[in-house]
């Protein structure tokens, strides 16, 4: 993967996205055979011994070591709430209906599984690489391709902070100072200071990957733009050369869109270990979008 200053490689997307479409395409290109919008991973944790409600009756915010945590789909937490699961339904139109909402804990079903909202704009390492195992077949250039990634996430030239607080060992046990770790950047000046392509609303720097370097979930170690491996900063967009099909993954949305041949479209729909359903063109994923669910 290295970066890629010609940023005429995507000067085809630009010639069908749309800033005022209203819909999907203000960042999937247009013009595509079908559509399938991937549902980003829920995390999912319950507690042991001990119920969330007791938790939050008690107090306390930290469960120590009396959780299990793992991955969950929005049909399960739909199924929960007792909500509709459709293509075009919205977490917040999901995440309500017969689930708790406790303080200080979240939204938790009567399962006992707490669930925590996918993230926006990170479909995650693991997805990235089921999606890239999934499509590699459905182009002829799997080893030539670009990768596009948003200009503003906070690690890429260096922006990104975390702020730690850590306990002093005296008798009052008072917060020492914070430690300010400032993580380095991921790209140098050459990069932040060289060409972007321009999409609507965003800017993007590209890079040189086929999607058999994405085909692995260790592929953020390998990934120049990636300051944190175990929290990676996920591309945008990603397609071939042949342009046979694109996934995108706008930083606003916790679902991604995989644009592309009825045979590509129909490989992610089956593809274990992705939940996804077909969309149609002109979409609405905005919170208006989910006429079903109120």
């Amino acid at each position: 993967m290295r970066w890629e200053r010609d940023v005429s490689r995507g000067a085809w997307l630009a010639d069908r996205v749309a800033a005022a479409a209203g819909d999907m395409h203000v960042a999937v290109p247009i013009g595509f055979e079908a559509y399938a919008r991937v549902f980003h991973p829920v995390t999912a944790d319950r507690l042991t011994g001990i119920s969330w409600t007791e938790l939050a009756d008690s107090g306390e915010s930290w469960p120590g070591d009396r959780v299990e945590t793992r991955t969950a789909a929005w049909a399960e937490v739909a199924a929960e709430s007792g909500a509709t699961v459709h293509p075009l339904m919205q977490w917040s139109a999901i995440g309500g209906g017969r689930l708790t909402e406790l303080p200080q804990v979240g939204t938790v079903g009567d399962s006992g599984w707490r669930y925590s909202a996918p993230e926006w704009g990170r479909p995650g390492a693991e997805l990235v690489a089921t999606l890239a195992r999934t499509l590699a077949g459905h182009t002829a250039t799997p080893t030539a391709g670009v990768a596009a990634v948003w200009e503003g996430w906070g690690g890429l030239f260096g922006q990104g902070r975390r702020y730690l607080t850590f306990l002093s060992d005296d008798a009052t046990d008072a917060p020492a100072p914070p430690s300010i770790v400032v993580p380095e950047p991921a790209l140098g000046p050459e990069v932040q200071h060289g060409p972007r392509l321009a999409l609507p609303w965003r800017e993007h720097v590209l890079f040189d990957a086929g999607i058999d370097e994405f085909a692995d979930a260790d592929w953020p170690e390998r990934a120049l733009w990636v300051a944190e491996p175990t929290w990676p900063e996920c591309p945008s967009l990603i397609w071939p050369d042949d342009h046979a099909w694109v996934i995108v993954s706008e930083i606003d949305w916790d679902s991604t869109v995989v644009a592309g041949s009825r045979a590509a479209i129909d490989a992610v729909l089956e593809a274990s270990g992705i939940e996804a359903l077909e969309i149609s063109e002109r979409a609405d994923l905005s919170s208006n979008g989910d006429t079903v669910n109120r």
